[in-house]
């Protein structure tokens, strides 16, 4: 039954590093528009960011759920 929680384990990881480079595409995203004055841009990134940030989050979250059934 150790499968499935190696199995979360796993996929956690996997959105936990999607949600990494989510958030620092964002980053750029919201440098460039800071750079360039452009104000969608910088809603975006800032946007992005934190879709990222709260993405990670939830990852991490879920691999505090118990999937063991004993």
């Amino acid at each position: 039954m150790d499968f499935l929680a190696q199995g979360l384990n796993i996929v956690s990881k996997g959105v936990i590093a999607f949600g990494s480079l989510w958030t620092i595409w964002g980053i750029i995203v919201l440098g460039a528009g800071l750079k360039d004055h452009n104000g969608q841009d910088i809603r975006n990134g800032l946007l992005q960011a934190v879709g990222g940030a709260l993405v990670m989050s939830a990852s991490a979250w879920i691999t505090q759920i118990n999937v063991s059934f004993a």
